[in-house]
């Protein structure tokens, strides 16, 4: 008897060791980062590569020394952030995307909410835009992805300029500053309210468009005011800010009014360190930043 007990108990254990790794395993495998699973790339021809990032399809412009060239060495790009988005993002919720560049985001987002979420990318380059239209319908997020070629701006019908010139840095595109900004082509800008203005709430907003990012949040009241669940994951240099004529101080308390007042630093470890307006208003340092609302969700729509 004694030794049918100890059998049984061995027995048990091994089920149930092996049901934890079993899960251990699935948990991993969950929040591995992008393109671990695959990573694959080919030469198509005509400065076009196609990079296969897990079960995901990627064109790439081959004459880019920058984020292109990261792609296709790895499948990766700014680890840091692709981490967070991983840990935040359901596939039932709504993000927006500003500034989507070669689609590294757009598409590995888009693949993640297919199961009911929606995604709204915007980029403004004529030319990154054509090529991610294609990299979408190729992975059959025509449904997913809305994918704009107006350039978000804190006004709508307006024309302004554009730089589109860099081919060897095309993440670096970006609204004209100045008189100085050569290359540049005419682009038509729109408000982030008037170009999602038939969605009720938004979960996330992540932008990245070289400074412009306080211009796109003037013409964003109502997505602020409305999407109780709102969080903002953007690049933040007080320096290009400047360049493009917002007051990075007074940027950061316009969130603030709308209670978007808890800030991280998104650490290139993954980590996030709380921070404040105060020190994101006079640091030249070119950060990734994290930004919540600091009521509870019911305690803001009671408010509003």
């Amino acid at each position: 008897m004694k030794n049918f007990q100890e059998s049984l108990s061995i027995s048990i254990g091994g089920i149930i060791r092996s049901l934890v790794e079993e899960m251990v395993e699935q948990s991993s495998a969950i929040t591995k980062p992008w393109g671990s699973n695959r990573c694959e790339y080919y030469y198509l021809g005509n400065n076009i590569g196609l990079v296969l990032i897990d079960s995901n399809k990627l064109l790439l412009p081959t004459d880019d020394f920058g984020v292109s060239s990261h792609i296709i060495y790895g499948c990766s790009w700014e680890p840091w952030e692709t981490r967070l988005i991983q840990e935040l993002m359901e596939p039932e919720q709504t993000w927006i995307e500003i500034g989507a560049n070669v689609g590294y985001y757009t598409i590995n987002m888009g693949n993640i909410l297919r199961q009911g979420g929606q995604l709204y990318s915007f980029e403004a380059s004529p030319y990154l835009y054509n090529l991610l239209l294609h990299s979408i319908s190729m992975n059959g997020l025509d449904d997913v992805v809305s994918l704009s070629n107006r350039a978000v701006w804190k006004t709508s019908n307006e024309k302004i300029s554009f730089v589109d010139s860099d081919k060897k840095y095309v993440g670096g595109s970006h609204i004209a500053y100045g008189e100085q900004d050569k290359g540049s082509v005419v682009v038509s800008t729109i408000t982030l309210d008037k170009a999602i203005k038939d969605h009720s709430s938004i979960d996330f907003l992540k932008m990245d468009v070289e400074g412009a990012e306080c211009n796109i949040l003037k013409g964003a009241s109502s997505i602020l005011e409305n999407s109780p669940n709102l969080s903002i994951i953007m690049e933040w240099n007080s320096m290009l800010q400047k360049k493009a004529g917002s007051n990075p101080e007074e940027c950061l308390n316009y969130l603030s009014s709308y209670n978007l007042d808890k800030m991280y630093i998104i650490q290139h470890d993954g980590e996030l360190e709380e921070t404040n307006i105060g020190y994101l208003s006079s640091t030249t340092d070119h950060l990734d930043i994290l930004i919540e609302r600091s009521l509870d969700t019911t305690d803001y729509i009671n408010d509003i």
